[in-house]
């Protein structure tokens, strides 16, 4: 058996200092530097497999599932450096935000292959131990024009196929961090908070630090992105159903498991937070990671980004949330 890599995971309601974090830590000579890549929890990702089949199964739905999945890993493992430049081109002229249609095709900043030089091998070996046998054939949900080719097998134990899965994300980590001559594995993904349960029964070994912050400040934040509600409301209904489930799941998650730390507390004393992760995750301390900036964090900015009516909204809709956190009113 390999010798088990510490996996170290960041996860918020997004716009909580995930990023920041993350930004943090890869300034540290140990950790390997990677692209926000979401095979593991995003639609037909990893987790999203998992689960499908450990609720029911049948021949067709193993088959769409597989080769959705097969689908994801391919299109996150490679650029196309005119998708690229398209993204990146829309993105400064914010062509974007006034067009009812994504521009460009999806996960185009992503390129796991360029950091992980052995990547397309191991989604094929994944492939084909998640094959069990293909039949020439065609269903009436099948799209059209599609190969008339159905992916078979069966996957009763449901702990067998978590570790199959398991193992496939630990040999992306392990030829990451090769590549790199680095021992650390550091990754944020905005969102794996709320499948943190499920991920632990994919990579066990795995911990997580939470980021927050004030829920306002989230909000305002969220009304600048195109991934979340423009309205401070619906942002605000946002943000509360994700923290609420969150809460749901921490309950059951095991003890040590899970860190949390709000990005006021990082701001206002980094390096004792950042000692804590360090202890928390495992990783030496280096000096390094004190040399961000964080005078940018814009606390307080929902008094400055909301206006009266606003404010007294969100504040109305998010006050449970609020005082939990340990806000103020």
């Amino acid at each position: 058996m390999q010798d088990e890599i510490p996996i170290c995971l960041i996860g918020g309601t997004g716009r909580s200092g995930t990023t920041i974090l993350k930004r943090i830590f890869t300034r540290h000579p140990d950790v390997a530097r990677i692209p926000e890549w979401r095979f593991s929890i995003d639609p037909d990702g990893l987790v999203d497999f998992y689960t499908t089949f450990t609720t029911g199964w049948s021949p067709f739905l193993y088959d769409v599932k597989l080769k959705r999945l097969h689908r994801l890993l391919l299109d996150m493992g490679k650029r196309s450096s005119v998708a690229n430049m398209l993204r990146l081109g829309f993105k400064s002229l914010k062509i974007q935000q006034s067009v009812p249609v994504k521009l460009v095709p999806r996960y185009s900043q992503i390129s796991i292959a360029k950091v992980c030089p052995s990547y397309f091998k191991l989604v094929d070996a994944l492939m084909e131990d998640l094959t069990g046998f293909r039949y020439q054939g065609h269903w009436a949900g099948q799209p059209f024009l599609s190969r008339t080719s159905i992916v078979l097998s069966f996957p009763s134990d449901e702990q067998l196929l978590a570790q199959r899965l398991g193992d496939f994300f630990r040999d992306v980590i392990r030829s990451t961090l090769k590549h790199q001559k680095k021992s650390c594995y550091v990754e944020d993904n905005t969102w794996n908070i709320l499948w943190f349960d499920k991920l632990l029964h994919l990579v066990p070994e795995a911990k997580l630090v939470h980021m927050y912050r004030d829920p306002r400040d989230v909000v305002a934040s969220f009304m600048k992105q195109t991934w979340t509600p423009s309205d401070p409301v619906q942002g605000a209904v946002f943000f509360k159903n994700i923290i609420t489930r969150w809460w749901e799941i921490r309950k059951t998650l095991p003890a040590g498991s899970y860190r949390e730390i709000s990005l006021e507390s990082l701001v206002s004393d980094p390096r004792a937070v950042l000692q804590d992760i360090c202890r928390f995750w495992g990783i030496a301390w280096d000096d390094a990671l004190l040399q961000t900036d964080l005078s940018r964090s814009h606390s307080g900015r929902w008094r400055r980004e909301l206006n009266d009516m606003q404010k007294q909204e969100v504040n109305a809709l998010l006050s449970a949330c609020i005082e939990t956190m340990g806000y103020k009113i």
